[in-house]
């Protein structure tokens, strides 16, 4: 694939996930950012690299999914940093899946190999790193971190914000906390557009300005637009959560939906339950489906 170039010394390495490879001038070390995955994708990593004239440097991780950790473990480049809240998930495919599913699913659902990397250096917000400065981005995975380049203009926000096809595809973002994803678009996100920096999603276009904001309205969007389907689906009945998951899913996404897809939404759709139940809007009851969700007496709803 063909490097892009976005600043003097990054550059973009198209897939999905994007990566981000930065030569550190001090070193003349590539600091990568998110390998990514799938045959052949450690092999483009090492090529974007000697193509550069680079010697390989360190291994960012922005959170711990397969997606993005699987071309890590095969390049073996050390060190690695990842965030202190998803090490685990970084270093055991088990505590992948149950971030991702909520639970033991079996293999075939899971589009990426059993890759479990070593994490030699935990990263916090505001540590500096090779390279950039790591951000706090949560909402996506508990502990999901942004990488910044102040003196390239440069923000790699991963998981964070999703472009359009991502959207179109899932239909709702996929966050384990909906609503602590929103906030982080409508803070720190927003923040890093307004401070003018180019903003670089791992699944979606790189984009500044009014194409960034652009993007953050688009995910705040499909957000509010599930939050008011659901609450138009209660009142009219109650649901159980795959109900809720079925129905949202296809009223939002495009095409149709398989098993894996409507897994994945499961998480993202605890989530909005939980957030709608903490603001007093619906709530759980046992009935002889399970557990269903409806409307709490007296909400409207819109």
């Amino acid at each position: 694939m063909a490097l892009q170039k976005l600043a003097p010394n990054t550059y973009l390495l198209p897939g999905s996930p994007a990566t981000l490879i930065r030569i550190v001038p001090e070193t003349g070390r590539a600091t990568v950012v998110d390998p990514g995955s799938g045959a052949g994708r450690a092999e483009e990593v090492r090529a974007a690299v000697r193509e550069l004239g680079a010697d390989p440097g360190p291994i960012l991780l922005t959170h711990g999914h397969s997606d993005h950790v699987a071309a890590a473990a095969e390049l073996g480049w050390r060190p690695v940093y990842a965030p202190r809240h998803c090490v685990a998930f970084v270093e055991s495919f088990w505590a992948r899946r149950l971030l991702a599913y909520g639970g033991v699913v079996a293999g075939r659902y899971a589009r990426h190999g059993p890759a479990e990397l070593k994490v030699d250096y935990w990263v916090a917000d505001g540590n500096p790193v090779p390279g950039f400065r790591a951000v706090s981005l949560p909402g996506h995975t508990p502990g999901h971190t942004g990488y910044i380049s102040e003196e390239e203009g440069v923000a790699y926000v991963g998981d964070a914000v999703f472009g359009e096809r991502v959207l179109e595809a899932y239909g709702i973002p996929f966050a384990y906390d909906l609503r602590v994803f929103a906030s982080t678009i409508e803070g720190r996100l927003a923040k890093l557009v307004d401070e003018g920096y180019k903003i670089v999603p791992s699944h979606g276009p790189v984009a500044e300005g009014g194409r960034a904001r652009a993007m953050l309205e688009r995910n705040l969007k499909r957000i509010s637009e599930a939050r008011e389907l659901v609450l138009a689906m209660l009142s009219e009945r109650p649901m159980t959560l795959d109900e809720i998951v079925h129905k949202l899913t296809s009223a939002l996404a495009r095409g149709a939906q398989d098993v894996r897809n409507l897994l994945l939404n499961r998480l993202p759709v605890m989530s909005l339950l939980a957030w709608l139940e903490e603001e007093g809007k619906v709530q759980p009851a046992v009935s002889p489906e399970g557990v269903v969700w409806r409307l709490k007496s007296g909400t409207s709803a819109r």
